[in-house]
């Protein structure tokens, strides 16, 4: 009897372990994804505004004043969105 006990026991918490593996590899996926789209985020947003000073002059007025962000693609669409600094961004 004790012997039933202890291997349902062992059979419980082998299925609970593979459980609570499975759902922690899952939240780790969905956190490195996440991080990895903002970390992509951030270098794009970065390479668009070295791109856009090189263009429009270290010096323009216009690129000091304004706050470039970065929205990637949905589909076949580019979003850009262009703010002054200080307002927010909605």
């Amino acid at each position: 009897m004790a012997f039933i006990s202890v291997l349902l026991l062992v059979g419980f918490l082998s299925v609970w372990l593979v459980q609570q593996y499975n759902l922690q590899e899952s939240w780790l996926q969905k956190e490195i994804n996440s991080k990895f789209a903002e970390s992509m985020r951030q270098v794009t947003e970065q390479q668009m505004h070295q791109l856009l000073s090189e263009k429009l002059g270290k010096d323009s007025v216009i690129l000091d004043s304004l706050k470039m962000t970065f929205h990637p693609p949905r589909g076949n669409r580019m979003r850009l969105l262009r703010q002054e600094k200080g307002s927010r961004l909605r």
